[in-house]
């Protein structure tokens, strides 16, 4: 998509072009649109006073990231748990969530 002539650049998007041109280095930015994430590389050509800016749709890889961010934390959260349990005088701790099939042969090492 090219941008018209004569009319102004969003706020966000000049800072980038302005930078990439003053700096004549390579800037990146992401923008939210109407829920899909934009991951945008302004690319200068010093020489001839432009900025070429290119986009590419991240939402899913995004996604995936927050996922892997909460599957993580509650991992941790299940390590906690048993440092919790065997700093407090457990003498075992079951991984949730219980597995039925490996639930009594569990038990039973602790009786």
């Amino acid at each position: 998509m090219k941008h018209k002539e004569g009319k102004p650049l969003r706020t966000e998007w000049k800072r980038f072009v302005l930078a990439a041109l003053k700096e004549g280095k390579i800037q990146r930015s992401e923008m939210d649109c109407k829920g899909t994430i934009f991951s945008l590389t302004y690319s200068p050509v010093v020489e001839s006073d432009f900025v070429n800016v290119y986009g590419l749709d991240i939402t899913e890889r995004k996604q995936a990231e927050e996922k892997l961010k909460e599957y993580s934390e509650h991992l941790e959260e299940m390590v906690g748990d048993e440092e919790k349990a065997l700093a407090v005088g457990c003498i075992g701790y079951i991984e949730k969530p219980i597995n039925p099939d490996t639930f009594l042969a569990e038990i039973e090492k602790y009786l």
